[in-house]
């Protein structure tokens, strides 16, 4: 038997290393190697597939917010077209400015200007300001810039590139423009409100003119037709005589065109005196001082109350006080007074102690065509009242007194400290004031 080369492999060996027998066996060395790379395998697949289901999740998100952005884009691009429009197609001129230059003008802002749109922006504001208005809305931008509390709308006058004056309301705020505070301006030209004005002024002041010529006619022709009356009454009105109940007819009729001529010269000045802050007590008082109260007593509860009224509002009172001394028959004392309201308002009340008013008459003695003598005085007094929105009515109770209660509203009242020495009743009696 031919002996076994050294180099020659021990096939046996080699079986049992390949079928995993023996110690040096492949598959004991390697086995638990190629069990952990599987398993690392394995766990790197898992993780690749929890990663693409997160990609997945996250592609699946971005799409979404893409399609949110997009529809917001696009209500943002309409939102756009539609403020461009209103700015451009806006009757108000509109302009931007901050620190002191024009940023931004609308056509309407360079039509009132006098030039094209992108002729304006980069020049200083008070350009295109009147001289004589220059300091005041220079002022008024200051202020409202550093937040100052200042009126949002007031009237001006812009000149235009040819020099030209224009009339104009501008209503202005505070905005963020271009990351920093800037001035929105409203323009609104007011040329033909105030051209309106101007003729309506000149009509109002033919027709007083007219008016005060007239009544001075009437007025003259009245006294002289009075003169002639008493020359009349003093031939032929004696006592007993048949022509005397026609002149004191005739008596009662001149002094009823006196009164009415007065009634229409008090209506015509309605109105045309700006209304204004009056101490209520201050008032009642001048208008008294007009008449015969001494034999009336007085008391004024009102402090310091003043009521933003039209300047008539003196003659308010007299009518008032001139009720209960030719109506009032036994009223011997009158109070003005004050009661706050539960709507902010306050309602004054003017009484007496006199016969009162009848239920069925407390609506009709504000009519202008109520019968009693004099009595359209109180219509006259619910019409001046009216300019300022405060209402009047008679709430007395009949055979006890006249009440009349004037409510004015919240914001056209306000209350002002008295002087050292004020009380909160006064009276002009010798006697002094009645008790409340």
């Amino acid at each position: 038997m031919k002996k076994r080369s050294e180099d020659t492999p021990d096939w046996h060996e080699q079986r049992n290393r390949i079928i995993g027998l023996g110690e040096s066996s492949i598959r004991k060395n390697y086995y638990p190697e190629l069990q952990r790379r599987m398993k690392e395998l394995e766990q790197k697949n898992a993780d690749l597939n929890a990663a693409y289901e997160d990609l997945s999740s996250k592609d699946e998100e971005l799409r979404q917010n893409y399609e949110e952005l997009s529809a917001k884009e696009g209500a943002l691009r309409e939102s756009e077209e539609k403020y461009r429009a209103v700015v451009t197609s806006s009757l108000d001129g509109i302009v931007i400015i901050r620190d002191g230059v024009i940023r931004f003008v609308n056509p309407k802002a360079a039509e009132l200007l006098g030039g094209g749109v992108a002729e304006f922006a980069g020049r200083p504001y008070l350009d295109y300001i009147h001289p004589e208005e220059r300091p005041t809305v220079g002022e008024i931008y200051r202020k409202r810039i550093l937040g100052e509390p200042i009126p949002s709308v007031y009237e001006t006058v812009l000149v235009n590139r040819n020099g030209d004056p224009v009339d104009v309301e501008l209503n202005a705020g505070i905005i963020a423009f271009e990351g920093a505070a800037a001035d929105l301006v409203y323009i609104r030209d007011i040329r033909e409100r105030k051209r309106s004005q101007k003729a309506l002024e000149q009509a109002t002041k033919k027709l007083n003119l007219l008016n005060y010529v007239t009544f001075n006619d009437i007025r003259n022709l009245i006294f002289a037709l009075a003169g002639y009356h008493q020359l009349v009454e003093s031939e032929a009105g004696t006592a007993g005589s048949p022509v005397r109940p026609l002149l004191e007819r005739e008596d009662d009729l001149l002094k009823r065109i006196t009164e009415s001529l007065k009634f229409a010269q008090t209506y015509q000045d309605l109105g045309l005196k700006t209304a204004k802050w009056q101490n209520v007590s201050q008032v009642f008082l001048m208008a008294i001082s007009h008449l015969d109260f001494s034999k009336i007593r007085h008391s004024v509860t009102t402090g310091g109350l003043e009521v933003f009224a039209d300047p008539l509002l003196e003659q308010v009172f007299q009518i008032l006080a001139d009720n209960t001394v030719v109506h009032s028959r036994t009223g011997t004392q009158v109070m003005l007074g004050f009661t706050p309201e539960g709507d902010g308002s306050v309602t004054l009340f003017f009484e007496d102690n006199g016969a009162g008013i009848p239920d069925d008459s407390k609506q009709k003695i504000f009519s202008p065509d109520y019968q009693k003598n004099k009595s359209v005085g109180l219509f006259l007094a619910r019409e001046i009242l009216d300019i300022t929105e405060i209402t009047i009515g008679e709430t007395g109770t009949p055979g006890k007194g006249a009440r009349f209660e004037m409510n004015v509203p919240k914001g056209a009242f306000r209350f002002i400290p008295e002087p050292p020495g004020g009380g909160a009743a006064d009276s002009l009696h010798p006697d002094g004031p009645a008790s409340g």
